[in-house]
């Protein structure tokens, strides 16, 4: 149940420090990780995230951290956009905000005014939020954990998912998803209830679309690794993204995990297209204005912009899985 040795920290040069988690325990353990070369104490993390005027893809050439406590909205409601698994109690917690990628597609840009990274030290009250306020009548609770961030690439520095193994272990009725374009797995053993959804797209797209990122084969490693430990894998293709002969690199992709992959082993596999709401495409565009994805035009409908092309690729997609997979067990969300 530990990281593995070879885990490398992010690179922070500068870390923000609210004041009131200066001693917090988590903070001390971060700080010694990433051994930023400045710290700066602030009193409160909205002090830098929400400046105004802030060029949030200058910053992400230089990504810094923030460190702050959470003082309230533990957790959420599901988003629309975001696939339910016809769950009637949704939610998703942010316990870090923006991500350590810069994939074209993200929302995120669309959603903060800053790209620096906020991390929420104070995981443990999340943690006893969710515990008092969601798990007390037994009732099956799906909980989004990894939204905002990729909290796998970070728990080298944060250990944030292992915090919550214990209470998974004991509420059967939790079930906590995990998204992820991480290309390590550091876990021997992990809950049955918690769902890692593997971020998947055939390497020229992932070139193309997620620049800095985890190669597709090594994300492949890392679901090798997480199978052998016994883990609960999702395969998610999504965004869905034209690309100029598509079938071939769908073709490509799906026989290299054929060929890599237990799929007796995979839980269930998600499609879904691009999506993202009217407001947040206009912020969208005018964040990144030179971003590839504005080279297709989108179409709107109930007030969500998205791909013509998206029903009809993750219909050949799914059809291509079936030959390996049960079909019953494959789901498209657009």
């Amino acid at each position: 149940m530990h990281l593995s040795k070879n885990y490398n920290a992010p690179n922070f040069s500068r870390v923000y420090i609210e004041k009131g988690v200066v001693d917090h325990p988590n903070t001390r353990k971060i700080l010694s990780k990433i051994k930023p070369k400045h710290s700066i104490i602030i009193d409160d993390y909205a002090q830098v995230f929400n400046r105004n005027n802030q060029n949030y893809m200058m910053q992400k050439n230089a990504v810094q951290c923030i460190l702050a406590e959470k003082k309230f909205h533990f957790y959420y409601d599901g988003s629309p956009y975001c696939e339910d698994f016809e769950q009637e109690k949704f939610y998703y917690c942010s316990p870090v905000l923006n991500c350590l990628y810069n994939c074209h597609y993200c929302y995120l840009k669309a959603l903060h005014p800053s790209a620096h990274c906020v991390i929420f030290v104070n995981n443990d009250d999340l943690i006893c939020s969710v515990k008092e306020d969601l798990l007390q009548d037994g009732q099956p609770v799906y909980l989004a954990l990894s939204y905002d961030s990729d909290l796998l690439a970070l728990e080298g520095i944060t250990h944030f998912i292992e915090a919550w193994f214990p209470l998974l272990r004991a509420n059967p009725h939790l079930t906590i998803e995990v998204k992820t374009k991480a290309n390590t797995f550091p876990f021997a053993q992990v809950p049955d209830n918690l769902i890692w959804a593997w971020s998947l797209l055939p390497q020229t797209l992932i070139d193309y679309y997620e620049p800095r990122t985890p190669s597709l084969a090594a994300r492949i490693q890392a679901i090798r690794q997480a199978q052998r430990g016994g883990a609960r894998v999702r395969l998610s293709f999504e965004p869905l993204l034209p690309f100029p002969n598509l079938v071939s690199h769908y073709q490509e992709m799906v026989s290299l995990l054929a060929q890599y992959l237990d799929f007796n082993q995979i839980r269930d596999i998600n499609i879904g297209g691009f999506r993202i709401s009217q407001k947040q495409y206009k912020k969208f565009v005018k964040t990144d204005p030179n971003n590839p994805v504005l080279v297709h035009p989108t179409i709107l409908k109930e007030n969500t912009h998205t791909f013509s092309e998206d029903l009809i690729q993750s219909k050949v997609l799914k059809s291509l899985l079936t030959s390996y997979f049960p079909e019953e067990k494959i789901r498209i969300f657009s």
